[in-house]
């Protein structure tokens, strides 16, 4: 089992998902007329039941939030990654690809990205590129956006009708939706011996744009690193580690 922490190399520039026949989507630059009939993208049932939705809805913002924010992002997209959509990674450069491995999402669809060390501005601009080529951008804001950049992407998300993933705090940004971690505590280790097999954490999603919030305690990672259902320990509010 691992965690989406460690350090790995990526690419310096953006690349475009080549030509895939065998994807259910394509893998041509998508547009929004050609996605206008599809409102959501595949989400991992356990998720959809605390958001109240069937997918990632097509045109919003998720921040993800608490000690297991990469372990969210990455759940949160997983099954669409699986059922053929694209993801780009930006600017996280401390996501394990064997933690994303284990966690079910394939990697011969995701594109990783650096943006280097010109600030807010070049990474908005990847940001926008990225949104017109990829179904699904998981990033971090390396600063504090301005509020014409996140207007910009806003609009280009929405435009795209792609899904934007924000680990930790937006920064500025937009978001719809916040899945936020708490608490986190292991199974498997006793007093001084055993082994990790899971990790237990509460998960509260809130924001505008959810149609029944709640509390429910996940395992995120388990032992084979994926997400196992919840059991509803409450509706209270959690405060998110950030």
């Amino acid at each position: 089992m691992s965690i989406p922490n460690e350090s790995h190399s990526a690419p310096s520039a953006l690349a475009v998902p080549p030509q895939d026949a065998a994807s259910p989507h394509g893998i041509e630059r998508l547009g929004a007329a050609r996605l206008a009939t599809e409102r959501t993208l595949p989400l991992d049932p356990v998720l959809g039941a605390l958001l109240g939705s069937e997918g990632l809805v097509r045109g919003q913002a998720v921040a993800c939030r608490g000690p297991a924010a990469r372990s969210l992002a990455i759940a949160a997209s997983a099954s669409a990654v699986v059922l053929g959509s694209w993801i780009a990674v930006l600017g996280v450069d401390d996501l394990g690809v064997e933690a994303v491995a284990d966690a079910g999402l394939p990697l011969e669809r995701l594109v990783r990205v650096r943006p280097g060390s010109d600030g807010v501005r070049a990474w908005a601009d990847l940001c926008l590129a990225a949104l017109d080529g990829f179904e699904l951008l998981l990033t971090s804001p390396p600063g504090r956006v301005p509020t014409p950049l996140a207007t910009a992407i806003r609009r280009r998300l929405r435009s795209r009708a792609g899904c934007l993933l924000v680990i930790g705090d937006p920064r500025g940004l937009e978001v719809d939706v916040e899945l936020s971690s708490a608490t986190p505590s292991w199974q498997g280790i006793g007093t001084g011996t055993g082994r990790l097999a899971d990790r237990n954490i509460e998960v509260q999603a809130s924001g505008r744009r959810v149609h029944r919030g709640g509390v429910a305690s996940v395992s995120l990672p388990g032992s084979d690193g994926r997400l196992h259902a919840p059991e509803v320990v409450s509706s209270s509010p959690i405060r998110a580690a950030v």
